[in-house]
């Protein structure tokens, strides 16, 4: 997935570029019309890249092996979590922290929601689950927290309320 430079650039967005496949060309018999038509798209990714604020991979390794350490100072190599830590930040000392497990996001079966509340039961007794989201699992949610008061189920939580 890639963020176009030039239209973000002109609407004062920072641009990312987000790389998550190999480069196909390398697959591809040479001189083959899909592997000249490849490198013009490989040429078209180098562009991007320059002109990109930030380049982000899902990990240190797939950027080494695409050739993207050459980008250090806006290659982000541990995945695309944005989190801003400036508003994400714990208050309360470690210490003295409920022990709990938190899921921010939606509920949905390709999420895998229903086995989050399956291992529920293997957890230690002092162990809090919170769930922020909506989705169509959303009623297996709100069933599993009024069953097991180790749960909350938050339902929709708009994102700037999420640090409360």
């Amino acid at each position: 997935m890639c963020c176009n430079p030039c239209i973000d650039k002109n609407m004062g967005n920072p641009d990312c570029f987000y790389h998550n496949s190999p480069n196909i060309y390398n697959f591809l018999p040479r001189g083959s019309l899909s592997w000249l038509l490849s490198l013009a798209v490989g040429l078209l990714e180098d562009i991007g890249y320059q002109l990109s604020d930030a380049i982000i991979t899902y990990t240190p390794g797939m950027a080494a092996s695409l050739g993207l350490t050459r980008y250090e100072q806006k290659l982000y190599p541990d995945g695309a979590r944005f989190v801003d830590s400036d508003v994400f930040r714990p208050m309360t000392p470690f210490e003295e922290r409920p022990m709990t497990i938190g899921y921010v996001g939606r509920l949905d079966a390709e999420k895998r929601i229903g086995l989050l509340l399956e291992v529920i039961d293997a957890l230690p007794p002092e162990v809090d689950v919170s769930i922020v989201g909506d989705g169509m699992d959303a009623g297996a949610v709100q069933k599993a927290a009024a069953a097991d008061p180790r749960i909350t189920a938050h339902g929709w939580v708009a994102h700037d309320e999420l640090p409360e």
